[in-house]
């Protein structure tokens, strides 16, 4: 248990009802946990026990899982697009105030992805720390341009990525994956050696996403909120407090210097 948590019922414009914990004083910074599936909020408990006392800590049961309620079950109820709107209905319930720093674990840091790189929740995030789970859009380029050069190497590292390839073209555009799905904040990317689902391979092209980019790798397997949690504790706290004084810059000041060195 997360000593002094509070919890709170929010309900969205389709009538789900959102099981959400918060803890820590609201007005500390906001540290915004997303969970995997098929975990629940509680996965984030060790870790977010860890950062109470010094940030305020939310994560919330998304739509179908832990103790929220679940609408019927049709794709469109459980798109990205409408994950979006659930985070945002949340957001303004728990920190309406200033821009909140996501931790995201497998298909919650898929979603921690799109949220990033949307328009509409630009200027509500600071940071964005990734474990196991990468951007749809991205594995879907990354695995359209190894097949349009289907050397060994490709193919092998393709046949690697089978389970989360399917699952990008189940929940994501994968057909038509966005180019330009840019991280408009500066993003930690863990990355745990033993990933039974995903291996470093599917990162080579981050780049190409995210200006702000800080990786690490972890020897371990993809159960980090659980396994490891005073180490996920530790590398959150430290990105998030980087960025926040500024020695993790912004991309708007990455994004300024590049074209004052282009003129």
């Amino acid at each position: 248990m997360i000593q002094g948590a509070r919890e709170h019922r929010v309900v969205t414009d389709d009538g789900v009802e959102l099981a959400v914990v918060e803890a820590g004083d609201p007005v500390r910074p906001t540290l915004w946990f997303l969970h995997g599936y098929p975990d629940c909020r509680e996965v984030w408990e060790p870790v977010m026990a860890r950062l109470a006392a010094d940030y305020h800590v939310v994560a919330y049961d998304t739509r179908g899982a832990g103790r929220s309620s679940a609408p019927p079950p049709r794709r469109r109820h459980y798109a990205l697009a409408r994950l979006e709107e659930d985070f945002l209905t949340v957001l303004d319930e728990l920190a309406p105030y200033g821009p909140v720093h996501l931790v995201g674990h497998g298909w919650g840091s898929a979603q921690g992805w799109e949220f990033v790189t949307s328009p509409r929740l630009q200027g509500g995030l600071a940071s964005f720390t990734s474990i196991s789970g990468p951007c749809l859009d991205h594995a879907a380029l990354w695995a359209r341009d190894r097949l349009r050069h289907p050397t060994p190497a490709n193919l092998w590292a393709l046949a690697e990525q089978g389970a989360w390839l399917y699952r990008a073209s189940l929940y994501s555009c994968a057909p038509k994956p966005l180019e330009q799905r840019l991280a408009h904040v500066p993003v930690q990317v863990v990355l745990p050696e033993h990933d039974p689902y995903l291996s470093s391979r599917l990162y080579q092209d981050i780049d190409r996403w995210t200006p702000v980019l800080h990786r690490r790798t972890v020897d371990a397997g993809d159960r980090l909120p659980l396994t490891r949690p005073a180490q996920v504790a530790e590398w959150v706290a430290e990105f998030v407090d980087k960025v926040r004084v500024g020695s993790i810059p912004s991309v708007k000041r990455v994004d300024h210097v590049k074209e004052a060195r282009a003129s």
